[in-house]
């Protein structure tokens, strides 16, 4: 197969085929098969992957900036420090990716996607849309998720430490309950109703935060930043503030 972005290549079998750095963009590769092919440092902005066979594909620091990719076999894929800004995953099982670290999921939509489990450290995901998203148990050490609309979230017992950005977050409804949170940026995050039982947030700096009726039941809140935070409505039973 000749490899011409200008050249329609949906169908094409490029499995196994290093294609690293290649320029890509705009390309027609619906259905191609490119499983275990290697995309390290490739640029496919703009490109049509939809129902693509990714399978263990290399994606490491390849550019998908707004591809098309509805469909696409992702499982096994290495999409470490990938750029997936402003792609659309919503409702997509994630789970199945080999690597996300570092991902730039800047603008991304990733409503009611699945990552539960998942290591997204260093990732970036601020202004995504990502209300329902499942992150139980995820690892989102020293991400960024600032203002990412994360209403409704699944995050029980995720990893947001290491200075983590949440500032101002949409976490409206969330479940952070048992979540790390220690060290957290929170400045100015719309927290209200959310659940945080157990949830440990020393540390961590809510400047500015909207808390009503927020669920801080048996919360570590020590050393916690609260300037400007009225927890008249939180439920702070059990809570430790000192």
């Amino acid at each position: 197969t000749v490899l011409d972005a200008s050249n329609d290549m949906s169908g094409a079998d490029l499995q196994g085929q290093r294609l690293v750095g290649r320029d890509l963009s705009r390309a027609n590769l619906a259905g191609a098969k490119l499983q275990h092919a290697d995309l390290t440092d490739s640029i496919l902005t703009g490109a049509m992957l939809s129902k693509a066979l990714l399978c263990s594909a290399d994606l490491t620091r390849a550019n998908l900036t707004a591809a098309i990719i509805e469909d696409a076999d992702l499982t096994q894929t290495i999409l470490t420090s990938a750029n997936l800004q402003r792609v659309s995953l919503i409702g997509r099982d994630l789970r199945v990716c080999r690597n996300l670290v570092g991902t730039d999921l800047r603008a991304a939509d990733l409503q009611q996607a699945n990552l539960a489990g998942t290591d997204l450290s260093k990732a970036k995901l601020c202004g995504a849309k990502a209300a329902g998203i499942n992150l139980s148990g995820a690892r989102l050490t020293q991400a960024d998720l600032s203002n990412c609309d994360l209403e409704m979230a699944l995050m029980p017992g995720a990893l947001l430490d290491g200075a983590a950005i949440l500032g101002e977050a949409f976490l409206i409804g969330a479940d952070l309950s048992g979540c790390n949170l220690s060290e957290a940026n929170l400045v100015k995050a719309n927290l209200s109703t959310a659940n945080l039982t157990g949830a440990d947030l020393s540390g961590a700096d809510l400047t500015g935060a909207t808390t009503g009726l927020v669920n801080f039941t048996k919360a570590n809140l020590t050393r916690a930043r609260l300037c400007g935070v009225d927890l008249a409505s939180a439920c702070l039973t059990d809570s430790r503030l000192q």
